[in-house]
């Protein structure tokens, strides 16, 4: 597995901006799209995937208004109430291991590969998720926001069920054109407590 350094040199050959010493900034072209990233390699590379921030698409930043509602795994930072202020992270780095295959150009293809999967809307079935968010699996500062009616509805979900009590009525069962006999007949019936 190549070290950081080696790492951000190969993306400043593969016509990458050099932004830090842990932040490189290009683009990448599927047809008539055209996306802008920041990838950011910390001090836990490779044992920890890059994190990929969405910058712009097609040159617009606002990316709030502009992200198609179709695009699939994108995940969203939160930053503060005003949506302007929302980052985007792209979720195609799968399965992350540190692997000698996991250079800057597989991490490049695999951009590219999601912009593709995104504008066609061909997802390969083992890296797509029928949602279109997901959350990463590896740390990240995201917030999930949930509503105070789904946290309810969960809630009620959790509830535990009311249990129903039932007692047993037995009468005595008799024979036609005969007396009572001892054999009793069982017959379970819902309890009012």
């Amino acid at each position: 597995m190549e070290t950081k350094k080696e790492i951000l040199a190969e993306f400043k050959r593969l016509g990458f901006s050099l932004i830090d010493e842990k932040k490189v900034f290009g683009s990448i072209t599927f047809g008539e799209i055209s996306i802008e990233v920041t990838i950011c390699i910390d001090q836990d590379f490779p044992f920890k995937a890059p994190i990929i921030f969405l910058e712009t698409i097609s040159g617009k930043k606002e990316l709030y208004k502009n992200i198609p509602y179709k695009w699939r795994h994108l995940d969203e930072w939160v930053l503060s109430q005003n949506p302007r202020d929302s980052k985007f992270t792209i979720c195609c780095l799968h399965n992350w291991v540190p692997q000698g295959k996991n250079n800057a150009r597989f991490i490049c293809d695999r951009i590219y590969s999601w912009l593709k999967s995104n504008i066609t809307e061909t997802w390969d079935p083992e890296e797509d998720l029928p949602t279109s968010k997901i959350i990463p699996k590896q740390a990240t500062v995201a917030r999930l926001i949930l509503s105070n009616e789904f946290i309810e509805s969960c809630m009620k979900e959790l509830k535990p069920k009311e249990k129903k009590l039932y007692k047993l009525i037995h009468s005595k069962y008799k024979f036609k054109g005969t007396g009572a006999t001892v054999t009793a007949k069982l017959k379970w019936t819902e309890s009012d407590k």
